[in-house]
């Protein structure tokens, strides 16, 4: 490079120079809120000018690395959390707390708060319809009940449907003892935000008024819960939560399975009066007295079912049982209604049993 090119070149860094200083000191150019990459240039641009350094090195830090780091973390924190579905603790997708195998927590099930177990009120009503059912020279469950079947329900949530579940009931018996069981679970969409499953079984011996449970128990997502031991020598009945643990027995009682059996063939074999219960949860042990409301026909999918709308009210929460009156009074839907309004409805969607009527069969 000859003198002048020297010369040259010295004249035009100086010039930028002063450029420079100039962009930067006149008021008003220089803003604080700009972000770090924008205010960093024109001191790397200096540096570079200035510096003895080749360009291609001066030229690196124009660039700085953690700018992307900057942009992408900002991109990253503007991303709203998705929301989730609010499942109602007794099941969350947690299943309603009066209801077989509901979503739990699906509504909560049976059992899902703490509640102390209140003293036993008289049972006039319910001693009197088992006296009735006493006189019967067969028994009514082995009458009534049919030897083994299952009912497979749709569970859905509030008044638009939204279908959140299903659930399976099975039974057998021998005319002498029974097993009844329902696995409840979320499925589709629900599945996705609350993945729920809720097992229930209930066990004991036919008399001549019916099922008389002697164990009832609950297990959650794969973790045993509450549970109810029938002490019928004893009358006790003992319960693995709460705060009573041990309580009287009352003829009669029944737990949160065998209810929605009894009561279909308590209704259906005695005079069709309404009957109360009280029903073991394994948490608590309370009176359930029901109402015979109206007898309906029902739209499901096995079909056009005439049934018998029944309903208890306990304490503020609520529960209304459709049972088939044509099908041994075996429950075809069933409503729960929580303290705040919410409604999950379980609604029959296949049911087959020993000796069902063949137009049900081909349907």
């Amino acid at each position: 490079m000859t003198g002048l090119q020297q010369q040259r070149l010295m004249w035009a860094l100086l010039i930028s120079l002063l450029l420079h200083l100039a962009a930067v000191l006149v008021p008003g150019q220089y803003s604080p809120g700009l972000d770090d990459e924008l205010s960093a240039a024109p001191a790397a641009q200096i540096d570079a000018y200035l510096g003895p350094l080749p360009r291609s090195k001066t030229l690196a830090p124009i660039v700085p690395a953690p700018a992307p780091r900057k942009k992408r973390q900002m991109r990253e924190s503007s991303l709203m959390p998705l929301p989730s579905v609010v499942v109602p603790e007794s099941a969350a997708i947690e299943l309603p707390p009066s209801v077989p195998g509901s979503l739990p927590e699906l509504a909560q099930n049976s059992a899902a708060r703490p509640v102390p177990v209140q003293p036993q009120p008289q049972l006039r009503e319910s001693e009197a319809v088992v006296q009735r059912s006493a006189d019967a020279p067969a028994s009514v469950a082995e009458t009534m009940l049919p030897r083994q079947g299952h009912i497979r329900f749709s569970i859905s949530r509030g008044d638009q449907g939204f279908v959140v579940g299903q659930s399976v009931h099975r039974w057998s018996h021998d005319g002498k003892r029974y097993i009844l069981s329902s696995v409840t679970e979320t499925t589709g969409l629900a599945a996705l935000f609350k993945s729920a499953r809720v097992l229930q079984s209930s066990e004991g011996e036919i008399d001549s008024v019916g099922l008389r449970p002697a164990e009832f128990r609950t297990e959650r997502n794969g973790t045993a819960g509450e549970a109810a031991s029938f002490d019928w020598a004893g009358m006790k009945l003992r319960l693995s939560a709460g705060s009573q643990r041990e309580v009287a027995l009352v003829t009669g009682a029944q737990d949160m399975l065998s209810m929605f059996y009894q009561l279909g063939t308590a209704y259906t074999a005695a005079s069709r009066e309404p009957n109360a219960f009280m029903v073991a949860t394994g948490r608590k042990f309370e009176r359930y007295p029901f109402e015979v409301l109206r007898e309906e026909m029902l739209t499901t999918k096995p079909g056009e079912l005439r049934a018998a709308h029944l309903r208890t009210v306990a304490g503020i929460e609520a529960i209304d049982i459709w049972v088939g009156l044509d099908l041994h009074g075996l429950p075809v839907k069933i409503r729960y209604t929580d303290r705040q309004g919410e409604t999950f409805e379980q609604s029959v969607d296949e049911i087959e049993f020993d000796g069902m009527p063949t137009s049900l069969r081909n349907r």
